[in-house]
C-alpha cells in the first residue's frame, strides 16, 4: 500500500555550480520564465544526510520531499506563478537530479554511459527531457518545463566535498568492486569516457 505524500523538508546544502542555457543545441525555456538569465545560487543545492567536513556555503532555502516514490525530484520552497511561450501555466518550482542523501551508481546496459546515477541526472537523460517537454508544451499537454540547467562543480560524498571527477571516480570504483563481473563490457578503460558525462540539476 502506497503511503500518502509527505511534504518533508530536507537538509539542504548549497553547492558551487555553473548554469547552462542549452544542452547540445537544445535550449531551456526563457520566455515567461521568472528567472530567464544567469546563475541563481538558490537553485544550486543538493539534499544531504551528512554535511561535509569542508566548509561549504550555507543553504538559503529548503528542498521539500513531495513523496517517498520521488527519488530525485524535490519541490523548492519558493512561491512563483508563470506561463511559458505556449501559454501553459506553471505554479511550482522543482529540482531534479540533486539527491545526494545516499550517493550510489548502478551498472546499466540501457544508459549510453553504462551507468545509472541514483538521484542524479546525466546529460543524456536531460537532453531527452528537454526535447520531449518542448513537443508536449507546444501541443498544450501537461508536462514539466526545464528553466535552468545547473552543473555542480562540487559534490558532497561521505562528509567530504569533492570535485565532479573525484565524486564519479569514487562511485564507479565502488560499483566495479561490488557488482561488475570479470567479463563485464564496462571495464576501467571506460572511466575517462564516463567522467565526461555531466551530472546536472
Amino acid at each position: 500500500m502506497k503511503k500518502a505524500e509527505c511534504y518533508l523538508p530536507l537538509d539542504t546544502l548549497k553547492v558551487a555550480g555553473v548554469t547552462h542555457d542549452q544542452l547540445q543545441g537544445q535550449f531551456t525555456s526563457t520566455q515567461g520564465n521568472p528567472f530567464p538569465y544567469g546563475h541563481i545560487d538558490l537553485f544550486s543545492c543538493v539534499a544531504v544526510n551528512h554535511r561535509p567536513r569542508i566548509k561549504a556555503a550555507d543553504s538559503s532555502g529548503h528542498l521539500i520531499q513531495i513523496s517517498e516514490i520521488h527519488g530525485r525530484a524535490y519541490e523548492l520552497d519558493y512561491p512563483v506563478i508563470w506561463t511559458d511561450e505556449y501559454g501553459n501555466l506553471f505554479t511550482r518550482l522543482n529540482t531534479k537530479g540533486n539527491n545526494l542523501t545516499f550517493p550510489r551508481v548502478f551498472l546499466s546496459e540501457s544508459n549510453p554511459s553504462g551507468f545509472m546515477w541514483y538521484g542524479l541526472q546525466d546529460s543524456n537523460c536531460l537532453l531527452r527531457v528537454l526535447r520531449a517537454s518542448e513537443i508536449l508544451r507546444r501541443n498544450h499537454i501537461d508536462t514539466e518545463v526545464i528553466i535552468k540547467v545547473i552543473q555542480p562543480t562540487d559534490l558532497p560524498f561521505k562528509k567530504e566535498l569533492l570535485d565532479q571527477e573525484s565524486f564519479k571516480s569514487r562511485l564507479i570504483n565502488q560499483v566495479w568492486k561490488e557488482d561488475a563481473p570479470e567479463d563485464s563490457k564496462y571495464r576501467k578503460a571506460t572511466l575517462n569516457k564516463v567522467l565526461e558525462v555531466k551530472s546536472l540539476i
